[in-house]
Parts: C-alpha cells; sequence; structure tokens
C-alpha cells in the first residue's frame, strides 16, 4: 500500500509541475488579432432530462500568423465542464475573451506551432489546482518516507 502512495504521490507531483510550466509558458505566447465566429455552450451527456447534462465552452476562431490562416476552438488552457445549474461559470469564464471590436478577439497562439491557440491567457487561478497536487503530493512523500 505504501509503494502505491509513493508512486501516485510522485505522479500527481510530476503531473502538477508539468502543468505549472505549460500554463507560465502559455502566459507569455504572443497574440494577434482574430475574428470570432462562434460562442456558446456545448451540451456534454447523454442525460434524458435537462438537468443531467454537462456543458462546456464552445468557441470558434480564425486568425492569421506570418500570412497563414488558422482556426482555433479552444477558449483556454483549463477545460471546465460544468452541470446545468452552474453554467454560469462558463459564462463567466468567456467574459475572459479580451475583444477588440464586435467580432474582433486578441488570441494567444504558439509561437512554434501557430495552430495551437487560446482566446483566454492563464490567469492566477490557473495555477491554483497544479500546486494543490504539489503540495498534497509532497506532503504524502514525506509521510511515506
Amino acid at each position: 500500500m505504501q509503494a502505491i502512495i509513493l508512486l501516485a504521490s510522485i505522479y500527481f507531483a510530476v503531473m502538477g509541475l508539468f502543468s505549472l510550466i505549460s500554463c507560465m509558458r502559455i502566459r507569455f505566447w504572443p497574440t494577434t488579432s482574430g475574428v470570432l465566429l462562434h460562442s456558446g455552450l456545448d451540451t456534454l451527456g447523454l442525460g434524458m432530462r435537462s438537468d443531467e447534462h454537462n456543458y462546456t465552452a464552445d468557441v470558434r476562431y480564425s486568425y492569421r500568423v506570418a500570412g497563414k490562416d488558422y482556426e482555433g476552438n479552444r477558449l483556454s488552457p483549463t477545460l471546465v465542464m460544468m452541470s446545468t445549474n452552474l453554467r454560469f461559470v462558463l459564462n463567466w469564464q468567456m467574459k475572459g475573451i479580451k475583444r477588440l471590436g464586435v467580432e474582433q478577439v486578441v488570441v494567444l497562439y504558439n509561437p512554434s506551432k501557430p495552430e495551437k491557440s487560446f482566446l483566454i491567457r492563464p490567469g492566477m487561478a490557473t495555477f491554483f489546482l497544479p500546486l494543490v497536487f504539489i503540495l498534497i503530493s509532497v506532503i504524502f512523500l514525506i509521510m511515506s518516507i
């Protein structure tokens, strides 16, 4: 049992660290202007009743980098799924899209792979969960030694 706790702690610590590094890199990606083609909520789940569905943000946008056109559909590095009663959280998250006009938005793109993009720069809340994973993992590692 102790070996399982040790391996799980190492795994969560490494994944948390990887997530932190990825979010830090994304924070410094360059930006370009894009056109918001669609924004709304997408229904997930096969529930028969509407209160059994989960929702996620559904965005589609186009942008241009170095003369080449791209389309993206990622809102943020943090994928958020909410139940029917908490859909307002997704609408609140979508308010983080920086608009330059009615349809114009700011798009963050990976300079080495411009086809990878987001509409929202990771904020401080994005770093909270990986830090919690790392902290709990370190506590379990210390306790298992």
